[in-house]
């Protein structure tokens, strides 16, 4: 069945997953955060990087699930305490002491985010590309994706294609969680775009179904094709996109 691509005008591109590599981002943290931690507050390399190991995958497993984040709204409070738990529990294993007040470990906590950010690459081959062609084909581009907004701007400002959005969603810009339609609609309504002529690309079948019942479309990004009913179309990697647009508005 031909997919329905009817009136797109709006494409919101997922993060992780879609234009970064989740295994690969993992694998910098555990690369970089101990040059930042180590001068700062002390320990070994290898603490750092344990600790990291513990505490990132405890709370990446919450973060998908939903752990602790209301349905709707009340993001940003719940993103707060996960920044103070991520700094102090680390510090915790490490048998350093954390910054004394909750204001600092957030501010230390975005630092370290950052400090990894600038200096790592996880993009999949030809999503800078993808982007640039999808910008030159006349396409509103958007982000929509469940990382905060200082880490999204960081790495797309790395890859060069910033400019390139007209605006860039994470969690934190609504103050809805990633975890069922009210994120996606919040989404739409804050852009303006109209669910009918909006795409979106994520590599959850769960997120797709989600972006269906705000009453856009969905593209789902997996490499093992699965079968989704819900996904106008399943492709193994964004770089396809442009190339597949074309293919169905030349009818080919």
């Amino acid at each position: 069945m031909t997919p329905d691509l009817t009136g797109i005008e709006a494409i919101f591109i997922d993060d992780g997953g879609v234009m970064n590599d989740n295994e690969c981002r993992g694998q910098q943290y555990l690369q970089y955060l101990p040059e930042y931690f180590v001068p700062r507050l002390g320990g070994k390399a290898e603490a750092w990087q344990a600790a990291n190991t513990v505490v990132a995958t405890r709370q990446y497993e919450e973060f998908i699930s939903g752990t602790g984040f209301p349905e709707q709204g009340g993001y940003r409070d719940a993103g707060r305490k996960m920044a103070i738990e991520w700094i102090r529990e680390q510090c915790d294993i490490v048998g350093v002491d954390a910054p004394q007040d909750d204001e600092s470990c957030v501010r230390m906590t975005r630092e370290a985010h950052l400090y990894v950010a600038t200096r790592s690459d996880c993009n999949y081959p030809g999503v800078v590309e993808a982007i640039r062609m999808l910008h030159r084909d006349g396409y509103r581009l958007y982000t929509a994706s469940g990382t905060d907004l200082f880490l999204l701007k960081a790495h797309l400002t790395k890859s060069g294609v910033l400019e390139l959005f007209t605006q860039t969603y994470g969690p934190d810009l609504i103050d809805t969680h990633k975890g069922s339609r009210h994120y996606y609609e919040g989404v739409l309504a804050d852009s303006g775009e109209s669910p009918s002529t909006a795409l979106f690309l994520d590599d959850s079948e769960k997120s797709v179904g989600w972006i269906v019942e705000a009453g856009a479309r969905g593209v789902l990004v997996s490499p093992e094709q699965p079968d989704n009913s819900e996904a106008i179309a399943v492709l193994a990697a964004l770089s396809e996109l442009p190339d597949f647009l074309a293919s169905q508005r030349d009818g080919r």
